[in-house]
């Protein structure tokens, strides 16, 4: 698998992810720029958490391999939302800057459908919020799921643990974003070097 193009080319740097969080304007919307930037979980995913898959205790999101749903698309299919892949079912450690929102969001409500009832519902907030923040980029949920790949690329987590916790089928899409992060430090380190040679 390669990486889009539109994803690659609109993942955001630590600046634009916090111009974002600047300009959400409501609880929800903070939420929302927050569990997709700090969860890397997919449209789907993320609009069909519920409190059932958080653990608290343990600081993990557990996403099934199916559950219960009556929203448009899932009654389509029968009645039952179920993730992408083998692989998307997994577990997502709850790292400590998202800490503070997925327990407001949980202690008022029972899932991500009290306040988000679909996907399209999501675009919006998240393009209402980027419009605000006048990001140059083209911002939209699956970018802020790759950023979430790159800010694990950063860490320097392997490929196999970007692989497990984006619920990737293999690999090579993990060596993609590691890829890119080493592209922008040398991008980053020749642009400051200029810069000192100009001095």
């Amino acid at each position: 698998m390669v990486l889009k193009p539109k994803t690659k080319e609109n993942i955001l740097d630590q600046a634009e992810i916090q111009r974002l969080f600047d300009e959400c304007k409501t609880k929800t919307e903070k939420f929302v720029i927050a569990s997709l930037i700090y969860t890397g979980m997919r449209e789907s995913e993320f609009v069909h958490m519920t409190k059932s898959w958080i653990d608290f205790n343990r600081w993990i999101i557990k996403i099934p391999s199916y559950q219960r749903c009556s929203c448009y698309d899932c009654r389509l299919r029968g009645g039952f939302w179920k993730p992408k892949t083998k692989a998307a079912i997994r577990v997502i450690p709850i790292v400590p800057e998202y800490k503070p929102y997925i327990t407001e969001f949980f202690s008022n409500f029972n899932r991500v459908q009290d306040v988000i009832k679909d996907r399209q519902s999501l675009k919006y907030i998240v393009k209402q919020v980027a419009k605000d923040a006048k990001l140059k980029k083209r911002v939209f949920p699956h970018a802020l799921r790759g950023t979430f790949a790159t800010i694990l690329a950063a860490k320097d987590f392997n490929p196999y643990e970007i692989t497990a916790v984006m619920g990737w089928a293999s690999i090579k899409v993990a060596d993609e974003y590691i890829n890119l992060v080493g592209a922008r430090v040398i991008k980053a380190f020749e642009e400051k070097w200029s810069e000192q040679a100009g001095q």
